[in-house]
Parts: C-alpha cells; sequence; structure tokens
C-alpha cells in the first residue's frame, strides 16, 4: 500500500519540479496589474508540458479564446475503474502582484527547509500539480482510480469572470458528470490536520452617492443651515448597523444556522481561540466566545465602509461644507441569502424618507452568493478521518469561511449531482497575497497521500449524515 514516505518522494522529486517552474512565470491577474496575456499562457504550457512527461496519455488542452481569460483543461482516463466514475479537480494559475517586503525573490522557487517560497505556491498554482501527481502515484503503485477531471483557469484573483465560459465550452462536448468535486483553493486555521470548508458567506457591495449643494461653501456662512453630508451618511448607516454593537438591522440579512451545524461550530470555535489579530493596545474583539466569534465572522451579517470620496485629508482640510459624499460600502451575508434581494432591500432601506430632501443613489452594485456544501460522501470522510488520525493524530473539522468564493455556485450549479470536497495548504503561515507566500512540502504530501487514498475508493456512496 502507498506510504506517506513515497508519496514525500514523489513531491521532492517531481512536483517540486513542476511548481517551481509555474513560480518562474510572472502569471499575474491581467486584471491587477499590466502584466500581458503571454504570461498567463506559458505559465499554462509549462503545466501541460511537466504533466505529459510524467502522464503520457492524459487529454490536457490549453483553451483560450479572443478577450478571455486562459484555462487548461484535464482529462485522465480511469484506470481499474469504469470509465464513468469520474472526480473533478479546480485550481487556478494567476496570481496577486507580488507586492513588497519578500526576503526571497517573487518569481522564482527558492526552497528553504520544509517550505517552497514563491507567489502562486500556495494560491493556488499547486492544484493542478496535487491532481496530476495522485493519478501519477495511482498509476506508478498499481492503484485503481476514477478518470480525472479537472480545469485550472487565471482569473480567479479578479473574480473568475471567465470561468463559466469554460465550463460551458468543455461541457458541450464532453458530458461530464463527476460524482466529487475537489476544489483545493481553501484554507484553514491552523495546519495540525486537514480543514474541510463547509461554507463562504456572499458579499454585496455598492456605492452610495450622497449630494446636498452644488458646490462647497465656507462653513462660517453654511453651517448650521446647508446639511452635513456626512452627517446625512452617517444617519443612513444608522438605518443598517447598531452604531454601539455592529449588529445588522435589516431582518432580511440574517439567518438561522441549520441545527445540524451547530456542533461543528462548536468544535470548530475552540481551534478559532488560539487564531491571533494584530489587535492595537487594548483593543477587543466582538463577540463574548469563541463559538460567538466564529459566528460573527463565518455566518452572520456585517458591515465595512471600505471607502470614501469628497473627503479631504486632515493635512488638506479647510472649513467648507463639502457638497458631496461618495462611499464604497460592503456587506458580508450568511451563505444561504440572496445578495441580489438584498440590494433590493437596501435600496429601499437607504433612498427613502432622505433627510433634507437630498439626493441619494446607489451604484455600481456588485455582489457574490455565498456557498453551503452538500455533506461529503460517508465512505470520503470516514476514510478521510481515518487518514487524518494516521498522518496528525487529530480529527479533520470543518471550517467556515468568512471571505467568498464566487466560483463554488458556479462549480456546484454546473455538476448538481457532485459532492464538494474543499480543502487547501493555506494556514495564516501561509503569508498569500503577502510577502514571502510559501507552501509546506510536508503538509503538500500530506494532502496528496490523502487524495491519492481517496480516489481509490468508490464514487458513488450516500453522503455523510
Amino acid at each position: 500500500m502507498l506510504t506517506l514516505t513515497e508519496v514525500q518522494n514523489v513531491v521532492l522529486q517531481h512536483g517540486v519540479a513542476g511548481l517551481s517552474q509555474a513560480i518562474s512565470v510572472p502569471s499575474i491577474n491581467i486584471h491587477l496589474s499590466n502584466s500581458p496575456k503571454e504570461n498567463l499562457l506559458q505559465v499554462l504550457y509549462h503545466a501541460r508540458d511537466w504533466a505529459l512527461k510524467l502522464l503520457p496519455r492524459a487529454h490536457i488542452d490549453v483553451l483560450h479564446a479572443e478577450n478571455k481569460t486562459p484555462v487548461l483543461h484535464l482529462c485522465i482516463p480511469a484506470s481499474g475503474k469504469n470509465q464513468e466514475d469520474s472526480v473533478f479537480f479546480y485550481g487556478h494559475f494567476d496570481k496577486q502582484p507580488e507586492g513588497p517586503s519578500w526576503h526571497y525573490p517573487a518569481f522564482q522557487a527558492t526552497l528553504v527547509g520544509d517550505r517552497l517560497y514563491g507567489r502562486g505556491t500556495a494560491d493556488d498554482c499547486y492544484s493542478f500539480y496535487t491532481a496530476v501527481l495522485c493519478a501519477y502515484l495511482c498509476r506508478q503503485y498499481n492503484l485503481p482510480h476514477p478518470t480525472i477531471l479537472g480545469l485550472f483557469e487565471t482569473d480567479e484573483e479578479a473574480g473568475s469572470a471567465d470561468l463559466q465560459y469554460w465550463l460551458n465550452t468543455i461541457q458541450q462536448e464532453n458530458h461530464y458528470s463527476p460524482q466529487h468535486l475537489i476544489i483545493l483553493d481553501l484554507d484553514g486555521p491552523t495546519t495540525d490536520r486537514l480543514w474541510l470548508t463547509k461554507s463562504t458567506r456572499g458579499v454585496l457591495s455598492f456605492d452610495l452617492f450622497i449630494k446636498t449643494l452644488t458646490h462647497p461653501i465656507h462653513s462660517g456662512q453654511a453651517g448650521g443651515v446647508c446639511p452635513s453630508a456626512f452627517r446625512i451618511f452617517r444617519t443612513l448607516l444608522s438605518r443598517i448597523e447598531d452604531r454601539k454593537t455592529g449588529k445588522i438591522l435589516v431582518p432580511e440579512c440574517h439567518s438561522v444556522i441549520p441545527e445540524r451545524l451547530y456542533k461543528t461550530f462548536q468544535k470548530t470555535a475552540q481551534i478559532h481561540t488560539v487564531l491571533s489579530y494584530p489587535w492595537h493596545e487594548n483593543t477587543k474583539a466582538q463577540g463574548h466566545c469563541p463559538l460567538e466569534r466564529l459566528q460573527n465572522v463565518a455566518w452572520h451579517p456585517c458591515l465595512r465602509v471600505l471607502g470614501l470620496d469628497h473627503i479631504p485629508s486632515t493635512q488638506n482640510a479647510s472649513a467648507v461644507v463639502q457638497s458631496q459624499l461618495k462611499a464604497k460600502l460592503s456587506l458580508r451575508l450568511p451563505p444561504n441569502i440572496d445578495p441580489q434581494k438584498i440590494l433590493h432591500v437596501l435600496r429601499n432601506v437607504l433612498t427613502q424618507s432622505i433627510p433634507h430632501e437630498c439626493e441619494v443613489k446607489i451604484d455600481n452594485a456588485h455582489m457574490s452568493t455565498g456557498f453551503l456544501a452538500k455533506d461529503l460522501d460517508s465512505t470520503w470522510f470516514q476514510t478521510l478521518t481515518q487518514l487524518n488520525q494516521q498522518l496528525f493524530g487529530t480529527e479533520p473539522l470543518y471550517t467556515f469561511q468568512g471571505g467568498s468564493i464566487g466560483i463554488l455556485h458556479s462549480l456546484q450549479s454546473q455538476f448538481p449531482n457532485a459532492l464538494p470536497c474543499m480543502t487547501g495548504v493555506v494556514s495564516p503561515e501561509s503569508h498569500i497575497h503577502g510577502p514571502d507566500e510559501f507552501i509546506s512540502l510536508s503538509y503538500w504530501s500530506k494532502l496528496i497521500f490523502t487524495l491519492t487514498h481517496l480516489l481509490t475508493l468508490p464514487t458513488r456512496t450516500q453522503n455523510a449524515s
């Protein structure tokens, strides 16, 4: 039977070389920088050529079209199993800009002990190499595996605008119906176990525009007569958020956590007590206990003011009543709340009975629906639990993401019968989006070891309870 040592050897022999090549290409998302589209194509061709050396009979295509970001389409035929049994991997090759303060070259792989440094290591180039190495290990050690499918995009960091187009394209030709989705762009709060993501929150952002005057006017002449746009802004915000507690006051933004998830929340909350935030001096957290704080960050709605226009800096401030204000607002929503409906509700809340009858508008709305995953296959979960005990001495736990990942709905809608297995190598220490991003080779090896064993299991069983 396959051992962890054998997996580690394959990771060192083949995985590091492939991933290092991907790191060397500055495949920065083209919507976040002036990076050329050619870099995206280059990293995909490098990955394809690397994989075909290990699996010559695999079908791996770089797909590109005008005005679309390219993708890598993977199909590895089943071995020792029915060709109709399949799993579908998702990941991405585009990267965040390198940013400042790196101790190692951002686009040159640097191996220091167990850590391989470089932009895109953990977020998320490793996902393609994981899928290929799992298949390679099955072939090398005569382990049965289903058909391994995958789509690896190059626009995740800017919202995956082209993902649905490419999913439709490959479906029209192939009619895939995978039993499992393996999505490797997720993270966990610790590295003492493998984590499974159960949910992500939705998000709704929009610009709130307030105009009271045609132009600014001296505050000595106008103060007390011309209403302050900032005061009106505060008044409108108080319709949405309790200014003392931060609780969202719009009932439609709330939903109850399903009873079947409550015990899981309690277990995960105990782990979250070890997390640290960069508190300044004696600042205290919202929430009275770990469970309440986890619910606040992963399920309950919350509001943030992301930006303000037409408010001078303190250095440039002068004695005038400003004529207008524009704010960028972001509202995180529970996984099972439709942000489109909330936008309609907020338009009514914010644009009716306006103080002083000034102009208030909402525009430039963007949204992403949250996601609540179906239960993992029971056989897979039992095996994952056994492997987690073997590798870490702990049980696997579910994590509940406070952020939003729009691709999850796209994938589940495309493959409605598939059960999602959402995991990844990222922890708070991985520094994704920051300097010195890295992947732990030992943790990566344990993930590959686990996924390889899962691929050998039956693909048509019952959901876990």
